[in-house]
């Protein structure tokens, strides 16, 4: 799909590589009573397929977290999403981009969904921000019945979600250096973030299981000066392995990691 719309009350729209596909379906109000975002690679034969919630909050100057709003203006050209956002907070000039791009695996089922977030201050005034990045993962396409862990802990920025429904099946849910983690049962987590009170992630809730699995990763006590930015990157593999802001470019996908790059996608 290929579309720009601007001004948009609500956040909709798909990208697509090869048969996985990312669908932005809304922002808005109650973010914790719907679904905010579909994910699903090509099934073949019943295998599974995925779908899942995903979305940001940021607490600016010490207030309560708040789920992104509506975008000002929204595109979605081939596998690239990009999402602008105006007055982050109500601070006039703080603004964000969320770029989100979605590479198709070397198999069935597999795919990773890239997203980079950036927060631009132009309000006149240093702006402190915590940033929180929040995910519904359904491994092996159902919700009840996950189970999530840290495979290496010394890597606090890395939770595999699986399903024993679908053995051998996984989801990788990663972020680039983030300060905290916290994963709960649906649906805790969301509860807690729109709380009307800042709320820091706690390192903990892992191992998890078997239940209905989400997590987040939190950037805490960032300081924009006037003028500065900063920018938040995660990644989501199904069924593959993945880091924030590798993007797999030999477009043939031959699974030859040698032509991996940590080279952002070009603006």
């Amino acid at each position: 799909m290929g579309a720009a719309v601007a001004c948009a009350a609500w956040g909709q729209g798909s990208v697509a590589d090869g048969d996985a596909t990312f669908t932005y379906v809304t922002f808005g109000t109650n973010p914790c009573s719907a679904d905010r975002a579909s994910f699903v690679p090509g099934t073949v034969g019943g295998a599974p397929d995925v779908a899942w919630a995903i979305w940001w909050w940021l607490g600016i100057d010490g207030l309560a977290e708040a789920a992104l709003p509506a975008p000002s203006a929204q595109s979605y050209v081939g596998d690239r999403a990009t999402l602008d956002f105006d007055a982050l907070g109500g601070v006039a000039g703080l603004t964000a981009r969320l770029v989100g791009t979605v590479r198709d695996g070397a198999g069935d089922n597999q795919a990773t969904w890239f997203e980079e977030l950036t927060v631009t201050n132009a309000s006149g005034a240093a702006v402190e921000i915590d940033a929180i990045h929040y995910a519904d993962i359904e491994a092996g396409g159902t919700f009840a019945t996950d189970d999530a862990e840290n495979p290496d802990l010394a890597d606090p920025s890395w939770i595999r979600i699986t399903d024993p429904a679908a053995p051998d099946f996984f989801e990788d849910y990663r972020a680039a250096q983030p300060d905290a983690f916290q994963v709960n049962a649906y649906s805790g987590l969301c509860t807690l973030l729109q709380d009307g009170s800042a709320s820091d992630l706690a390192d903990t809730g892992l191992p998890f299981g078997p239940g209905d699995f989400t997590g987040a990763f939190e950037w805490r006590g960032r300081i924009l000066p006037d003028g500065g930015s900063i920018t938040l990157v995660t990644a989501v593999g199904i069924d593959e392995p993945t880091l924030p802001g590798l993007v797999f470019q030999d477009d043939f996908e031959s699974q030859d990691f040698t032509r991996w790059t940590s080279a952002q996608p070009p603006p």
